[in-house]
């Protein structure tokens, strides 16, 4: 009996501890959930300032001392290594870039004689010219400087000698590249009977007429007798390559249709160690040969030159008259449009002409070395302010 009581007794205790642990059970299950529903709430906190702050890293990011990390910044020294490295690769090659005078003997003694030989290089140039059947401008002789005399005293820089043995080299180098024949053009002939075929003939042709060679000098040309240009005298007034390019990049502005009051705050030269000398060339050819001409003109060895624009557009007068005497004879007609031959074009071709400047380069090395110790400045007294904020806020 004794044995069957304590039985009751351990099988009562074992149930009130099946039960008491159920309940530890089920209530520590409900606990658990309350704590993982604010566990949640926690990390959603977190996970709002967590990127809040990479918000911050990233605009940070954008300040090359404040890269997130050491690989972003690595990268970035090598990247601005390569830059420089190619940078410099450039401008060594270009340190010999300088318009090719190629001319011997040019006097310095006195400037009647350097006059005597700039009209024997006038001379040359006009039969060269005129063997080509090439047409030169009107003011070809102006051009030339055959109207004043060299003056090195002078307040005006085209009277000068430098001045003009540049522009001369240019103008030789047109001239020349105009007189050359670039292709060949059908032309038909007259044919005394009806049923005969008209003969035709394939000539080789080149620029017919240079119109037009205008140069406009890099600011170095201009002020070269002067320290400052405002005080220059009359070289005050000569437009330069710069000026161009501004009362161009105004035009643009205007085409836009914005209203711009001053362009020249606007408008700023590269920081490029080349003075730029800008060349206008219009000439007349037959179609066909424009584009040979062009690159003719632009690729030279005697200069280095960038085309900024080519236009043409047909000739004013793209018929003979009815009393020219080829008509009669059914002849082909230079430059104009006949049954016997097809009419040129007039092509306007704009050049830039880079030349190294060592004193361009001195001064962009020391503008650059004057922004980086701005910059520099700037972003120490950024971080100080930053700081400061930060401890005042502890």
């Amino acid at each position: 009996m004794s044995l069957k009581r304590n039985l009751f007794w351990i099988a009562l205790a074992l149930v009130l501890a099946g039960g008491v642990g159920a309940y530890v059970y089920l209530m520590g299950t409900v606990v658990s959930d309350d704590e993982a529903h604010k566990s949640t709430a926690d990390l959603e906190d977190d996970a709002k300032k967590k990127a809040a702050q990479i918000l911050e890293l990233v605009k940070r990011a954008e300040k090359p001392d404040e890269l997130l990390n050491a690989d972003h910044v690595r990268l970035v020294k090598e990247y601005k290594a390569r830059l420089e490295a190619q940078a410099k690769g450039v401008r060594e090659a270009w340190k010999d870039k300088k318009l090719d005078l190629r001319f011997e003997n040019v006097p310095t003694e006195s400037s009647t004689k350097f006059d005597t030989w700039l009209g024997d290089l006038r001379t040359k140039l006009t039969d060269q010219a005129a063997k080509a059947n090439l047409q030169l401008p009107q003011d070809f002789d102006v051009l030339t400087f055959a109207r004043a005399s060299t003056d090195e005293n002078s307040t005006d820089p085209m009277r000068h000698r430098a001045y003009r043995v540049r522009q001369m080299a240019i103008v030789e180098e047109v001239v020349g590249l105009l007189c050359k024949k670039y292709g060949k053009q059908p032309i038909l002939k007259f044919a005394a009977e009806n049923a005969t075929p008209e003969p035709q003939e394939t000539p080789e042709v080149g620029p017919l007429v240079l119109e037009r060679i205008q140069i406009w000098p890099a600011q170095e040309w201009v002020v070269k007798s002067a320290t400052d240009r405002t005080t220059a005298g009359t070289s005050s007034t000569t437009t330069t390559a710069e000026d161009r390019i501004r009362s161009w990049q105004e035009d643009a502005v205007k085409r836009a249709g914005r209203n711009v009051t001053s362009v020249s705050r606007m408008y700023t030269m590269p920081d490029l160690p080349y003075a730029i000398t800008a060349v206008d060339v219009q000439f007349t050819a037959p179609l066909s040969i424009v584009p040979a001409v062009a690159q003719a003109l632009e690729s030279s060895t005697r200069y280095v030159a960038v085309t900024t624009r080519l236009d043409y557009q047909r000739a004013t007068t793209p018929f003979p008259a009815l009393t020219e005497p080829k008509l009669a004879k059914a002849e082909a007609v230079p430059g104009m449009n006949t049954h016997y031959q097809e009419g040129p074009v007039r092509a306007l071709l704009s050049l830039d002409l880079y030349e190294y400047d060592a004193g361009r380069e001195k001064a962009i090395k020391e503008k650059l070395a004057t922004d980086a110790a701005a910059l520099a400045k700037r972003d120490r007294d950024q971080r100080t302010n930053r700081e400061q904020t930060k401890d005042s806020n502890h």
